[in-house]
């Protein structure tokens, strides 16, 4: 194998590797957001049950 291929090996794996590092990155990036909306709900969740539970509301 010549230097040339060598060399045009080497920046195809770089390459590759960062394509997949970004999509990763944007992976757990949904991920995240994903979570924090999930959270949002949840909390919402949480208020709609509490004024339900909410004596006061119930008479």
């Amino acid at each position: 194998m010549d230097f040339f291929n060598l060399m045009s090996f080497v920046t195809d794996r770089n390459r590759i590797y960062e394509r997949y590092e970004k999509i990763e990155l944007d992976q757990k990036a949904n991920t995240s957001r994903i979570r924090r909306d999930n959270q949002k709900i949840d909390e919402e969740l949480y208020r709609i049950r509490a004024k339900d539970k909410d004596p006061k509301r119930s008479a």
